[in-house]
């Protein structure tokens, strides 16, 4: 009885003290890993602002150094917004933004919203054009620079609510100018600190009157002899490293526990540089196509309009930058569909996607407006028709409209198909009304030739009936004035 007594006494005390001790640690455990997901937290919301700021700051100065390589009048939103959607970069992705700024001249403002890791960063820039010919490496000054919030990313041109908060800021800036200029003739004699509080009106500090012990100096090292180098001998073979000597050394090439180089491929941007190549090569292809289409219709238009003979000529250079320009979206989207294969997240994948719609559907714009152009004539077929007396004038023009159809009707269905391949690409909503709108204006043009060559065959019709009705009409008063011929005699 008295063991049994101790014993169970014993298990009665031993039993709080471990599950209190349990507790501690459970504690102690979780405290740990509380501090530790903070810190971590902490570290990534540090490095993602850094790195969002870093990915800003480098598509601002790829939109400067587009500004550096041209006049201020050739600049890429000279006329209207220049935009870039999703391009990826680094690792995430950006959306620029960039406008005349409304009301000053020579300035812009450059907003840049980036993507990184799920989070979504706003910067601002406002830059002024410096037009100085003696000074070329300082024409581009930052004059205010702010971080906001995404929602505050401009979706269309002209003055928003952020841009009239910058405005507000640089007023009160100027207006605090004149102060700070004052404030500085008055602090500029001033030597101590004492004499820049009262300039200033701060508070006096107290007197410091505490002392303390002065620092010894140096003690002082009796002079010694220099001591002599020693003389290390030169290594023995077997301490020579690659040599087989005693003990481990470092194996040859030859030796099966020689490090061998990786057989997969190290990972590198060369995809993705290729894609910025790619980009770049078509949407220069694609501008000069519209500008060569735009610039032959001017010349055939010149004067009295018809001259075609100087037109053609620059109208075939738009037809080859056409060519080029199709074959280079066609080479965008292979070298597109091998990156998605290697993209390092779903994220980047939809970047690519919605870099290659927006690009693809720019060249495609360019293009259809170009050809608009050069084909508005189409237009004015009954115009063109009225001015035909006869039919054999009517059936040339007849058989030419129908060769021009036959032959724009393959292109059409040629950029259809090419445009076809990016439709399960992700394309923002802006880039697909984009690609809907381009196509029903390449259509319209289609069907402004198939009413012209209506028109043509109406009047080539009418141009028949009325020369069997002038040929009838001769046949019998010839056959009158043969008959009156017979009855005299």
């Amino acid at each position: 009885m008295i063991t049994c007594a101790t014993n169970c006494r014993r298990r009665g005390v031993a039993l709080p003290i471990a599950f209190l001790a349990l507790i501690l640690v459970i504690g102690m455990v979780t405290s740990i890993s509380t501090m530790n997901q903070g810190l971590k937290s902490q570290v990534f919301h540090s490095s993602n602002n850094q790195w969002s700021f870093l990915l800003a700051y480098s598509a601002m100065s790829r939109l400067l150094a587009k500004i550096h390589a041209g006049a201020w009048a050739q600049r890429p939103f000279a006329s209207a917004p220049y935009r870039e959607t999703g391009v990826p970069l680094q690792g995430g992705t950006y959306d620029l933004f960039v406008e005349n700024t409304p009301g000053h001249p020579f300035q812009a403002d450059i907003y840049v919203k980036t993507s990184l890791a799920g989070t979504s960063r706003l910067y601002f820039w406002r830059i002024t054009f410096n037009d100085d010919l003696l000074d070329v490496s300082n024409r581009i000054i930052v004059e205010f620079f702010k971080a906001g919030e995404p929602g505050d990313f401009p979706a269309t041109a002209g003055p928003s609510r952020f841009s009239k908060l910058v405005d507000d800021l640089l007023t009160e800036r100027a207006a605090n100018q004149k102060k700070s200029d004052e404030m500085a003739v008055t602090l500029g004699p001033v030597t101590t600190a004492k004499q820049a509080l009262e300039q200033l009106g701060g508070r006096q500090p107290p007197p410091f009157t505490k002392t303390y012990p002065s620092i010894p100096g140096d003690p002082l090292i009796p002079d010694k002899p220099a001591p002599t180098f020693p003389v290390v001998p030169p290594p023995t073979n077997g301490e020579v490293p690659t040599s087989p000597g005693p003990g481990p050394s470092t194996p040859l090439p030859g030796d099966p526990t020689f490090p061998t180089m990786p057989t997969a491929p190290i990972p590198t941007d060369a995809p993705m540089f290729d894609l910025n190549e790619q980009v770049k090569k078509i949407k220069d292809t694609a501008k000069l196509a519209n500008d060569k289409y735009i610039n032959g219709k001017d010349v055939a238009d010149q004067g009295m309009g018809g001259n075609w003979a100087e037109a053609n000529p620059i109208l075939n250079e738009a037809e080859e930058a056409r060519y080029k320009a199709m074959a280079g979206m066609n080479e965008l989207v292979s070298l597109a569909t091998a990156n998605l294969l290697n993209a390092p997240s779903a994220e980047a994948a939809r970047a690519t996607e919605e870099m290659v719609s927006s690009t693809m559907v720019t060249a495609y714009q360019d293009i259809v407006a170009g050809v608009s152009r050069a084909f508005e004539d189409f237009g004015k077929s009954k115009e063109i028709t009225a001015g035909l007396t006869t039919s054999a004038a009517a059936q040339e023009l007849l058989d030419g409209w129908v060769g021009t159809l036959d032959g724009f009707t393959k292109n059409q269905q040629a950029t259809n198909e090419l445009m076809d391949k990016i439709d399960t690409f992700s394309k923002t909503p802006e880039v697909a009304k984009a690609q809907a709108d381009a196509e029903k204006a390449l259509q319209d043009v289609v069907d402004s030739i198939k009413q012209a060559i209506e028109d043509a065959k109406a009047k080539l019709a009418e141009l028949k009936a009325k020369e069997e009705a002038e040929k009838k009409a001769k046949e019998e008063a010839e056959a009158a004035a043969n008959g009156g011929t017979q009855g005299g005699s």
